[in-house]
């Protein structure tokens, strides 16, 4: 569980230190996951708008 707790860290470091061109959500650990889990947010977005 660590591993993936560090994986999430460093994804969302990486998120902050580059130019994903997603935006605003980049620099979120809450969104870093979905980044790791390869959902864009705008995804989830519509999914959770029905």
């Amino acid at each position: 569980m660590e591993e993936r707790d560090s994986a999430e860290r460093d994804v969302a470091s990486d998120l902050r230190d580059i130019d994903t061109g997603f935006g605003a959500w980049a620099g979120s650990e809450v969104d870093a996951e979905a980044y790791v889990e390869g959902v864009r947010p705008d995804h989830r977005l519509a999914a959770d708008a029905g």
